[in-house]
């Protein structure tokens, strides 16, 4: 692919496809639940957005969905890196018990 320019551009599609907005919106809110963004930068990409999806009736459901989908995909690696198993084993804890904290590390 070539911008206007001529220059090539550059595409991760890895993730790309079309759907509904919700799907990529809950990831900031769960990161920010899990205080891995601060409530102000939340905010602010919620305004920049102009859509809070915490305010929407299925924010619970997708934001489940979305943590679910985090620890399995971590837990997919501690095969190879076992390092990652008390990281595994604190979010898969926190999963079964929704009043526990969710002390998660992100990057891992």
């Amino acid at each position: 692919m070539r911008g206007s320019d001529g220059a090539a551009v550059l595409l991760d599609l890895e993730r790309f496809s079309v759907g509904p907005r919700e799907w990529d919106l809950v990831v900031a809110a769960v990161y920010e639940r899990l205080g891995w963004y601060s409530t102000q930068e939340y905010a602010g990409f919620a305004d920049a957005y102009g859509f809070d999806i915490t305010d929407w009736s299925g924010f619970d459901v997708l934001a489940a969905m979305r943590r679910l989908r985090m620890t399995a995909w971590l837990c997919a690696r501690t095969g190879r890196e076992p390092h990652l198993l008390p990281e595994a084993r604190r979010r898969i804890a926190s999963l079964r018990d929704p009043r526990a904290p969710h002390t998660w590390t992100p990057g891992t």
